[in-house]
């Protein structure tokens, strides 16, 4: 990303001193234009707070399985094994936390009913899953508040 910025910059510039240069004379040379140094200068603050805004726009993933204590971890998984266990699905194989920037957790219902530290997603493969060739499936559980108990909200793939 910051080579193509940097090409920016130089591109930039070279448009301006162009620029300048086609409405002089051609024995005009670049040294008599100090404009365009200024220009090539607020063209490369403007790349460079790009950078900052795209920089911070990138690490702000939300730390949905950090937000909990470990406690609450084991107690949100055992909710879902027991979801499972009560179940035609055979059996759970594999359980495994969904990774922060899961796209499962940019959904418009989670976002809107539950705060981060009362949903976690967990992906799940069932015995049954395995047996009929379906991929690990998502299963979301979560809490009106921290004080209210886990529950199984939603589950598929």
């Amino acid at each position: 990303m910051r080579i193509k910025l940097d090409v920016i910059v130089i591109l930039l510039g070279l448009i301006i001193i162009t620029s300048a240069c086609s409405n002089r004379n051609s024995t005009t040379n670049t040294t008599d234009f100090p404009n365009s140094t200024i220009a090539i200068e607020n063209a490369k603050a403007t790349v460079s707070s790009m950078e900052i805004e795209n920089s911070s726009s990138t690490s702000s993933i939300t730390p949905y399985s950090q937000s909990l204590t470990e406690d609450d971890l084991l107690d949100a998984k055992a909710i879902a094994e027991k979801y499972y266990e009560n179940s035609s699905y055979s059996g759970i194989v594999s359980i495994s936390i969904a990774a922060d920037d899961s796209p499962q957790y940019d959904n418009s219902f989670i976002k809107g009913k539950y705060s981060v530290g009362n949903i976690i997603i967990f992906n799940v493969l069932t015995k049954k899953d395995i047996d009929n060739g379906n991929p690990q499936r998502q299963t979301y559980v979560g809490r009106s508040s921290e004080e209210s108990s886990w529950e199984v909200i939603t589950e598929g793939f």
